[in-house]
């Protein structure tokens, strides 16, 4: 997948014109980084979303919305609401958690479609799919 800039006043990615992510925190990596010898199962720092082509995006420890329109991660697909789901951080658990907001095409966690209206934790690797679209969540530690 290719990522161009759609806006240069806006944070605004397009991947072959059919999905966008609002830029939530860009990370990059290089250099001589230092590897984390903390395990991402019981870390509580920097998780984040990477797309198939491993474009990372920094989640915040809040509530962020996805869907096709006004939300903080946009996909663009025509299979997904305009609400679609909602990703928090439960302070609690220590995790972020994914609800979907009972759209007709569901949300999907490791391939299995999470009910409507209830939070399913999520796991460093764990997939999620809304339309055809398919991130993953990941610890950002895990990173060379």
């Amino acid at each position: 997948m290719n990522f161009k800039h759609t806006n240069s006043h806006s944070n605004i990615f397009a991947i072959h014109g059919h999905l966008q992510f609002k830029l939530l925190t860009r990370i990059y990596f290089g250099g001589d980084s230092e590897f984390s010898s903390e395990d991402p199962e019981t870390s509580t720092d920097d998780w984040g979303l990477v797309d198939e082509c491993g474009q990372r995006y920094l989640l915040p420890k809040t509530m962020l919305f996805m869907g096709r329109e006004e939300c903080d991660i946009v996909v663009q697909s025509q299979s997904v609401d305009k609400r679609h789901a909602v990703i928090t951080f439960d302070h609690y658990l220590n995790r972020f958690k994914i609800k979907d907001l009972s759209t007709v095409n569901g949300t999907y966690v490791n391939n299995i479609r999470i009910q409507d209206q209830e939070y399913v934790t999520l796991k460093h690797m764990d997939s999620v799919r809304l339309g055809t679209d398919i991130l993953f969540i990941k610890h950002m530690s895990s990173f060379p």
